[in-house]
């Protein structure tokens, strides 16, 4: 391996279940390439002995990453945070995809819609109508805007949970990033920015399913004792 002019060789872990780990690989380079210490002074915290030497920036590449992967700045996601931000994509396109799949069978079989629960609980939770096939297919705009009020209402709230836990997270990795820029050697940055084709589709998303939701509830209140 040759870094900044110095030539090294790392040796290959042995056995059948040794995998080759690339951050301990980083950290037997110092040693292997025989660096003079002022290339590793930056990979410690404590002020540099030489105040000719800027211990805050790393003269490589790799050393930074070194330094960066082991700071408390480091952008990291616990098995929490991960869980949730899984959660909350899937929660967005099962709403998606119920929501879709109500409004098509509304208009198409609206007989399909209606409410099959066996249990008490769940009939009272249920928010299908309840009744025959045929008295479902009947049912006017006003009872299915009763059944929408949930549907986009929950949709609502998914797009938001979504739109604001990516956002959280990707101003989070953007700061970490800017602080590894800090460490780049002269002449090297970092310009780590939000997407604004991921705000716009978001938060977009959340305005319109938001529209969609405000508008069902004025209908829904415009339509009482209206008979269809």
């Amino acid at each position: 391996m040759r870094a900044g002019g110095a030539v090294g060789r790392l040796s290959r872990p042995t056995g059948p279940f040794m995998p080759i780990d690339p951050y301990v690989q980083v950290q037997l380079l110092p040693s292997v390439l025989a660096l003079p210490p002022s290339d590793t002074t930056c990979l410690s915290y404590a002020p540099s002995p030489d105040p000719g030497i800027d211990a805050s920036r790393c003269s490589q590449f790799w050393l930074v990453v070194q330094r960066f992967a082991a700071s408390p700045q480091r952008f990291r996601l616990d098995d929490f945070s991960w869980n949730y931000l899984c959660l909350t994509n899937m929660l967005t396109i099962f709403s998606l995809l119920s929501l879709l799949r109500f409004e098509l069978t509304v208009r198409y079989r609206p007989g399909w819609m209606r409410c099959e629960c066996r249990f008490w609980i769940s009939k009272r939770i249920c928010s299908l109508p309840k009744g025959t096939a045929e008295e479902v297919a009947k049912l006017g705009e006003h009872g299915w805007d009763r059944v929408r009020l949930r549907q986009y209402g929950a949709m609502t709230l998914s797009c938001a949970l979504f739109a604001s836990t990516g956002t959280m997270a990707g101003k989070f990795l953007v700061r970490s990033l800017g602080w590894f820029g800090e460490l780049l050697p002269e002449g090297q940055t970092v310009d780590a920015k939000l997407g604004r084709g991921f705000l716009l589709a978001a938060w977009g998303g959340v305005m319109a399913v938001s529209m969609s939701s405000i508008c069902v509830v004025v209908r829904f209140y415009l339509t009482r004792g209206v008979r269809e």
